[in-house]
């Protein structure tokens, strides 16, 4: 390695799913077996999985190894096949939480953000545009950094969006600007602040038409639950936004974000899928996924999902929506199984809906967080998900009490599915 010093529509998705047995292979291929639980971080948005069109068609992938490594690996749509996962750099402590986010930015250079839970937040580059193999170390952005979440503006100006602090009262919503490529970042700016509660974004998007960044974040307060909120940045007047158009300033009150309407639905939703003899739990408390259609105008949807759902569109009319659904009760940590919805018109009706993996084809369920590469027009959309596996299975006794742990597979796996909902091939084999 090397190193250096220096117009909104609303969707809602009801309705009854429907069991469809789907066609697998006799070998369920995944393309990394090292990755830690949690890896795929469902308290980040999409940043671990983003595809770049340049002189290669790749979805390039970052994840958190058992050893407490940021890891760099990629996709080749051209060759249909995964590299040879790179080692960038630790994470500091050996913390889940300091998974790493990418960015890849105009000019195909790799940046990435990570090991920084109540930390600064470690930046690396990669020393080539389109190329894992040498980086760029050495750098901090902030301090006191949680779940980092970075974007690239149209004039080339690079944000940097985070959770200020970690996991107690007072944690804002803080961002950082960049105005050199990221060679140098300004102090930053709190942009929300909870006092007594702490932030968690849920998913960002650049809509580079209108020069907005549209927010999906949470406000979790001690003992009173999630609050869900969607509002806006602009960075020319570097004023948020709320969903209603009032111009809030900065930093922005729960009050402020109450008053103008930009909280959203706590609401759960039961349904029962075919083919299952138990319940599944929606609920939309983390936030919902933002969609930039073909057409320029974003979609905002309540997630069928216990962390969050995501969303695909070739044209902003045909719109494919995909989450983990979870049982109720749940299952320990077994997780959920991944499904599918499909709309033909622009999200005003949906089908009944489908499970394409179910937990028992990888012999445990789908972690909260399902990947999708929506910046990805080609054939996909492509979707990474990993195993929802526990470290130790905590069993209660009878009267409530946690007599013992039982330790669990450490094996804990990253899957790609591909357009047919078929497992990509991959480089790593039973």
């Amino acid at each position: 390695m090397k190193m250096s010093t220096t117009s909104r529509y609303g969707v809602v998705l009801v309705g009854v799913l429907v069991m469809v047995s789907g066609v697998w292979a006799d070998e369920v291929n995944y393309f990394a077996n090292d990755s830690l639980a949690g890896s795929l971080s469902y308290n980040n948005p999409p940043g671990q999985a983003v595809f770049y069109a340049g002189k290669y068609n790749r979805t390039y992938v970052a994840y958190l190894s058992h050893d407490f490594y940021a890891m760099v690996t990629y996709y080749d749509h051209d060759s249909h096949q995964w590299a040879e996962a790179v080692q960038v750099d630790d994470v500091r402590t050996k913390d889940g939480h300091n998974n790493p986010e990418l960015l890849i930015t105009q000019d195909g250079h790799l940046h990435l953000f990570y090991g920084c839970h109540y930390h600064p937040v470690k930046y690396a580059w990669s020393v080539y545009p389109e190329d894992i193999s040498e980086w760029w170390l050495g750098r901090e952005i902030g301090s006191r950094a949680t779940y980092p979440n970075p974007l690239q503006l149209a004039n080339g100006d690079l944000l940097l969006f985070y959770r200020f602090g970690k996991a107690g009262a007072n944690c804002p919503l803080k961002m950082h600007r960049s105005t050199d490529s990221g060679l140098t970042w300004d102090e930053g700016t709190e942009l929300v602040e909870f006092g007594d509660s702490r932030c968690y974004i849920r998913d960002i998007l650049y809509d580079a038409a209108q020069n907005m960044v549209y927010l999906a974040i949470t406000r979790l307060r001690p003992k009173s639950g999630a609050k869900p909120y969607s509002l806006m940045y602009d960075p020319a007047t570097q004023h948020l936004i709320a969903m209603n158009g009032d111009d809030l300033g900065t930093p922005a009150t729960p009050e402020e974000l109450d008053a103008s309407n930009c909280r959203q639905s706590n609401e759960r939703i039961m349904v029962d899928i075919a083919g299952h003899s138990q319940q599944y739990r929606i609920s939309p408390a983390y936030g919902r996924p933002f969609l930039q259609c073909g057409d320029g105008h974003v979609l905002e949807m309540v997630a069928p999902a216990q962390g969050r759902g995501v969303m695909y569109s070739p044209d902003g009319q045909q719109i494919t929506a995909y989450a983990m659904v979870v049982t109720e009760p749940p299952t320990d940590y077994e997780g959920g199984d991944l499904v599918v919805w499909h709309s033909q018109d622009g999200g005003v009706t949906w089908d009944e809906g489908r499970v394409i993996v179910d937990r028992r084809e990888i012999g445990h369920g789908i972690h909260p967080a399902v990947q999708l590469v929506r910046n990805y027009s080609g054939t996909g959309p492509l979707l990474i998900f990993q195993e929802m596996i526990a470290d130790t299975n905590v069993r209660r006794a009878g009267d409530g009490s946690i007599p013992e742990a039982h330790p669990c597979r450490f094996d804990k796996k990253l899957y790609a599915l591909d357009a047919d909902y078929n497992f990509v091939t991959s480089i790593v084999r039973y």
